[in-house]
């Protein structure tokens, strides 16, 4: 028998063995791509091609490293080892993300609270006031440490805007400015208790704190005596904004109500009105107390800013007990 050989391409390193059988031996050709397949005589190519793919199960792989590993994969051992190192690796980086935003974030709380935070306050200390939760377009305005010398420019620029506002008043700056207290409440506004001194209530103790509230009680009676009215709350805003279980028990047994807010533009260390201005504004929301202070240069600038805007919204701007008694009145006619 004729045969001729036609060239025929295969994978590299693919050996064909038992493909031919002479004389009971076996035969082991290696077809490489530059190998040709035995033709016999008036054979064509292509019948050529498919008498060889036909034995494909004959075929047997030997030595053959692309074969083995397909696609260079890795050893199993070696695959785990890396896909547990990877997998260590994203969790160190989550990790690592979580450690350098948690103090951004946590800073961000204390200077803009969201308002999730403060309904979760609210739920975990009822005694204390933060806001008044209603859709009246209502907003109470605070103003610490009064009275000083810009009380009567900050009372100026309220009765301009019709608005109203709840005094939290330092002891030890009431000598000599009595008469504020007293033309205050003559205004419409209210007032507060804020202790005797500019510093953190909590590190007072419970002789000294209740001496000191009783002792702004009394001045505070005393000016609305002036004007014939009796003091309508028992309101203390501690120094700081900072209270425990100890104040809250002490001071609940005396009468008096922990009074915060939740909207505060940190006025005391940032003198800047507009920015002050931008974040009461951008927080302001129905039943939210705001926070500013007294005895600063920048908190009129800051007023004549955000109380027109305020008007303009169609919010109405009012003390803290006027706030309560809406939300109250509201509440019980549903």
């Amino acid at each position: 028998m004729t045969m001729m050989l036609v060239p025929f391409s295969l994978p590299p390193g693919l050996f064909v063995s038992n493909l031919y059988n002479n004389n009971n031996n076996n035969t082991t050709t290696q077809l490489s791509p530059t190998s040709s397949l035995p033709l016999e005589k008036g054979e064509h190519v292509q019948a050529a091609e498919s008498r060889f793919w036909d034995l494909r199960p004959q075929l047997t792989l030997v030595n053959a490293p692309m074969a083995r590993f397909s696609l260079f994969r890795l050893p199993t051992k070696l695959r785990r080892r890396v896909r547990r190192n990877r997998m260590a690796t994203i969790i160190a980086l989550f990790v690592l993300v979580g450690l350098l935003i948690f103090p951004f974030y946590s800073a961000y709380c204390v200077y803009k609270p969201p308002r999730y935070l403060i309904h979760w306050l609210r739920r975990k200390y009822p005694d204390v006031l933060f806001e008044e939760p209603t859709d009246q377009k209502i907003i109470a305005l605070s103003i610490d440490d009064a009275p000083s010398t810009h009380t009567d420019d900050i009372m100026q620029v309220l009765e301009e805007n019709d608005a109203h506002a709840t005094f939290f008043v330092i002891g030890s700056q009431v000598e000599g400015r009595k008469d504020k207290l007293v033309n205050l409440v003559a205004k419409g506004h209210e007032l507060g208790n804020h202790a005797m001194h500019d510093e953190p209530s909590k590190s007072l103790s419970n002789e000294r704190l209740l001496e000191e509230v009783h002792l702004v009680k009394d001045m505070l009676t005393e000016a609305y005596a002036a004007n014939g009215q009796i003091l309508p709350n028992n309101y203390f805003r501690p120094g700081s904004g900072i209270f425990n279980r100890r104040m809250r028990d002490v001071l609940g047994n005396q009468g008096f109500r922990i009074t915060l807010g939740s909207v505060y533009p940190h006025d005391p260390q940032i003198p800047y009105p507009d920015t002050n201005a931008k974040h009461i504004l951008s927080m302001a929301h129905p039943g939210a107390i705001i926070i500013c202070h007294d005895r600063r240069s920048w908190t009129v600038p800051m007023l004549r800013t955000v109380l027109p805007e305020l008007k303009r919204q169609g919010y109405r701007i009012v003390t803290i007990t006027d706030l309560v008694k809406a939300v109250s009145s509201q509440n019980q006619g549903q």
